[in-house]
């Protein structure tokens, strides 16, 4: 078997470069979100929530932790940001968003 080509290549052929376009780059397809980033100033913040009400310790360095397990729940309150995600679950007296912030960042394992 040949992984060598016959045809008409050739090698000092120079490729022109693909036109620079002044257009906008396109946008999201439809009903698919832009994944919200959590800042360095959110993580130790929201880090710290978590640990006051669970005691999982989450490092600087999970950030994709985070934004993984809560970033549904962030789509669903309509949050914009991890700082605004923070503040409507502290001022939620019902604790609804703590659960589900508990629930997301556990890992639910029963096995002894």
């Amino acid at each position: 078997m040949s992984l060598t080509t016959t045809g008409n290549l050739s090698l000092n052929k120079k490729m022109d470069p693909a036109p620079s376009s002044s257009m906008p780059s396109p946008s999201p397809l439809p009903g698919i979100k832009k994944a919200i980033r959590i800042a360095p100033e959110e993580i130790k913040l929201l880090s710290h929530y978590i640990y006051t009400v669970t005691g999982i310790h989450i490092e600087p360095s999970k950030a994709y932790l985070l934004e993984t397990r809560l970033g549904k729940i962030l789509e669903k309150e309509q949050c914009n940001s991890y700082m605004e995600f923070y503040h409507k679950a502290k001022s939620d007296t019902s604790k609804v968003i703590e659960k589900q912030i508990i629930d997301a960042i556990t890992t639910n394992e029963t096995l002894f």
